[in-house]
């Protein structure tokens, strides 16, 4: 029995002296960005501002707002009905009125009996909008008490008589020589620009009796048009969110390894007139994709060309912002030329911005060139969208250029920029957010080679109980990118 036991613990020590290197236990995908799903209005952060209002300062907008609610993002515009107000004075008279007409200046016409009668209400300048409301105003003053006689104010349209005021038996005088009398005068079709071109206003004393109580006394009267005008205006409103964030889905390129060619190193980072810099080979991440090749360099003049070994071997050339085609290991050169190379990237897995919603209200309201919408990811704008394209949409918009791997926060921000050039008419349009994901970072978990320990001297009696004897722990590494 114990020959049998000693067995038992050469099979079990066996399989710990062959294990030498770790491996990958499982790969998932990593949420950067959870605020996306719209559900919490307190993870975003709302600003409303005139067009060109610097971010900082106080809201000032009027009709923009932005919103969490409903599981959704709104961001939009309400405008109300423009409306404006202008005053229109006669400019003759039919009955030699001449001291009425025009604005109120203190000089009046005055009638015991005979019509005040004032026209030519020039309203030409104003025939492309719309009329909401036309008020009467007269400035007048009837010095004494009215006990039998009467004033009689009528307009004339197209030959027939409306009267809209009479007074009588009135306890005193009417003086509205300084601020005016005033009401709302209706027409059965809605009044048109060529009727209030040629209506007349007829101010009428009615004598009744041999001794006259009072007189009219009229300086001037005017016409009060409410109406619909052109306007034109620009507003913004703002989303942010921020979050915690430093395990970025990229590998920063060592520029102080690899393989130099004409190209000397400098404060700057490799600065070069043609030289080459060819890097090390790049192991690929267990259960990862290539994503796109990026660099920073300083001299706008300069360039910086790129190739990579590929499948097959070859060094083939590739653009800024491509996805190199290969399948393993990753190994570039770059070709600096006047310009000096600060840093050097790829992305793994060609991360993305996932936004997806719609853009619904009256576009018609809007400047269609300058009202746009835009995404900016870690301060850099990454689309810049038509804010009038009624529909939904779903866009995706690759983001690896923006992540650099010092940072410690991932901010992104919607920008609505509303632009209206309209007729004056009430409109609404709404940009509306349904969700916002960030793909592309991953997180490894590798099965590190076992920790082992001595076992010792340990007596085992024939029949006797087993004994559990610990020779090995596992360790597991979680690699969050």
């Amino acid at each position: 029995m114990r020959r049998y036991a000693v067995l038992i613990l050469i099979m079990l020590i066996m399989p710990v002296t062959l294990a030498e290197a770790r491996s990958v236990h499982s790969t998932s995908e990593v949420d950067m960005f959870p605020q996306g799903t719209m559900q919490i209005s307190n993870d975003w952060d709302f600003t409303r501002h005139l067009a060109f209002t610097e971010e900082d300062r106080a809201d000032d907008a009027n009709y923009v707002a932005g919103m969490i609610a409903d599981n959704h993002m709104t961001l939009g515009i309400n405008l109300p009905e423009h409306l404006d107000n202008q005053m229109i004075w006669s400019s003759s008279t039919p009955t030699d009125s001449n001291a009425s007409i025009g604005t109120p200046d203190g000089a009046y016409s005055w009638s015991t009996g005979p019509d005040i009668t004032l026209s030519g209400f020039d309203v030409s300048a104003y025939g492309e909008n719309t009329i909401e409301s036309v008020e009467l105003v007269v400035y007048f003053n009837v010095p004494d008490p009215l006990t039998q006689d009467k004033a009689r104010f009528s307009v004339v349209n197209n030959g027939i008589h409306d009267l809209v005021k009479t007074w009588s038996n009135t306890q005193g005088g009417l003086y509205y020589m300084n601020n005016g009398w005033s009401i709302e005068i209706f027409d059965d079709n809605n009044w048109t620009w060529d009727e209030l071109s040629n209506i007349d206003i007829n101010l009428d004393y009615v004598s009744n009796g041999g001794t006259d109580d009072s007189q009219l006394q009229v300086d001037a009267v005017g016409l009060k048009i409410t109406m619909r005008t052109p306007w034109y205006g620009a507003e913004r409103v703002t989303a942010k969110s921020i979050t915690q964030f430093t395990e970025w889905p990229i590998i920063d390129l060592d520029i102080t390894s690899g393989e130099l060619s004409s190209v000397s190193t400098a404060p700057c980072g490799l600065s070069s007139d043609g030289g080459t810099w060819t890097t090390d080979s790049i192991a690929k991440p267990a259960g990862q994709t290539w994503g796109r090749i990026h660099f920073d360099h300083d001299d706008s003049n300069g360039s910086v060309g790129i190739e990579y070994v590929n499948n097959q071997g070859a060094w083939v050339s590739i653009d800024e912002g491509l996805i190199p085609t290969v399948s393993s290991d990753l190994q570039l050169r770059f070709t600096i030329t006047d310009t000096c190379l600060n840093r050097a990237w790829v992305d793994i897995n060609d991360p993305h911005v996932r936004i997806t919603g719609s853009i619904a209200g009256d576009s018609d309201a809007m400047s269609e060139n300058f009202t746009r919408w835009t995404i900016v990811v870690n301060g850099e704008t990454v689309a810049n969208n038509g804010g009038t394209d009624i529909g939904t949409f779903d866009m995706q918009i690759p983001i690896g250029h923006t992540m650099v791997s010092t940072d410690t926060e991932l901010d992104i921000v919607i920008k609505a920029w509303y632009n209206w050039d309209n007729e004056g008419a009430p409109a609404s349009l709404n940009l509306l957010i349904h969700e916002i994901e960030v793909t592309g970072a991953y997180s490894i978990e590798y099965d590190e080679d076992p920790v082992c320990g001595l076992i010792g001297s340990h007596d085992l009696q024939e029949d006797g109980g087993g004994l559990i004897l610990h020779f090995c722990q596992d360790v597991v590494m979680i690699e969050l990118m």
